[in-house]
């Protein structure tokens, strides 16, 4: 379903206001008699001729103009304005992206239920020291089971600095993608300590229902 993160809003914006449902697609949200959008500005940075030219008829590109072809119409934007229009589009999806986030974090949903790369943000964020950063984490089948591979980059050389992290790093990915076999971390940095260490699935998720990870924070 296309537009289906704006559908619900729309609806009930319509019904609040005693409006008759026109629709819920984008076309019905665009009110041409009203020379306005009904979507507030997220709905002002979609301009359906631009639309309809990419989709279905033609794009002209010169040096000081993008021209967009439909069935009836040419609409003639120029670089600067097409700049803005593509800059305030991401501005409403980044906008739209964080609502979701405030929301899935603010309604006590299990971790577990999280988006991928919502969890992955926050395992960046809560781990992050300025000589440790993840950089990526792969989800991979084992013989075990499933293993969480988590990349980091150890700018330290410090042996015991680089062991209590990574079981941080373990404890709170467990805390935040419970269920795999194995949480296996890979160290790689230029003049630092490069090595793996692996951490049991099951005993992080025994000690974290028993309370130990709270006595490893208190620690920090």
């Amino acid at each position: 379903m296309r537009h289906t993160a704006t559908r619900a809003c729309h609806a009930a914006r319509e019904r609040r206001e005693g409006e008759l449902l026109f629709g819920l697609d984008m076309r019905g949200r665009y009110r041409p008699d009203r020379g306005t959008h009904t979507g507030g500005r997220g709905t002002r940075t979609y301009n359906r001729f631009v639309r309809n030219g990419i989709a279905h008829g033609g794009v002209t590109y010169t040096s000081n103009k993008v021209e967009y072809k439909t069935r009836n119409n040419v609409v003639v934007l120029s670089p600067t304005e097409m700049v803005q229009l593509a800059d305030d589009l991401l501005d409403v999806c980044n906008g739209l992206a964080l609502a979701f986030k405030v929301f899935l974090l603010a309604s006590g949903a299990p971790a577990s239920e999280l988006p991928r790369e919502l969890w992955f943000q926050e395992l960046q964020a809560a781990v992050r020291a300025p000589f440790w950063e993840i950089e990526a984490c792969l989800i991979a089948t084992i013989a075990q089971g499933t293993q969480l591979n988590v990349y980091v980059s150890a700018d330290t050389g410090s042996y015991e600095n680089a062991r209590f992290f990574a079981l941080h790093t373990a404890v709170v990915a467990e805390q935040l993608a419970p269920g795999f076999g194995r949480y296996f971390l890979s160290l790689r940095a230029v003049g630092g300590l490069q090595g793996w260490a692996v951490f049991d699935g099951a005993e992080l998720h025994r000690l974290r229902l028993a309370g130990a990870s709270s006595l490893l924070f208190r620690q920090t």
